[in-house]
Formats: C-alpha cells, sequence, structure tokens
C-alpha cells in the first residue's frame, strides 16, 4: 500500500504544475477574448457611425433633388402662367 500511496502523491505533484500551467493558458485565452471583444465592439461603433453619416448623406441628397424638381415644375408653372397670358 504504499507504494501506491507513493504512486498517488508523484501523480498529485505532477497535477500541480500541469494545473498552474492551464490555469495560465486559461487567464491568457480569457484575456484574448476581451480585447477582440473590445476591438470588435469598437469596429461596430465605427461601422455605426459610418452608416448615420451615410443615411444623413443620403437624405441631404434626397432632399436637394427633390428641391431641384419642385423648383423645376414651378419655374415650368410660372412659365406657363406667363404664356398662357400673353396667348389670350
Amino acid at each position: 500500500m504504499p507504494d501506491l500511496n507513493d504512486r498517488v502523491i508523484a501523480l498529485l505533484e505532477q497535477l500541480v504544475p500541469l494545473q498552474a500551467s492551464a490555469n495560465a493558458r486559461q487567464e491568457q485565452a480569457l484575456a484574448t477574448a476581451e480585447r477582440q471583444y473590445a476591438e470588435t465592439r469598437r469596429r461596430s461603433e465605427d461601422a455605426i457611425g459610418l452608416q448615420k453619416t451615410a443615411v444623413d448623406r443620403q437624405r441631404w441628397f434626397v432632399r436637394l433633388w427633390l428641391g431641384m424638381i419642385v423648383f423645376i415644375v414651378a419655374v415650368i408653372a410660372g412659365l406657363l402662367v406667363a404664356l398662357s397670358r400673353y396667348l389670350h
């Protein structure tokens, strides 16, 4: 039985540094995952900001074109009214 106890003690002594190494690797993996998460979050926020900028520019562009169309229609209507007075 003492031989078996010595063997168990030897295995446990080998297990301690292996467990410490595994814990260190797990902490490193967790730190890496947290860094990647932070980077991903930053990139997502940047992408959302760019999308908001693009949407704002699109709205401005659409308003400009709609304004131009309304202006052109108003000019044509004004010309038609002015011409109709001269034609009568």
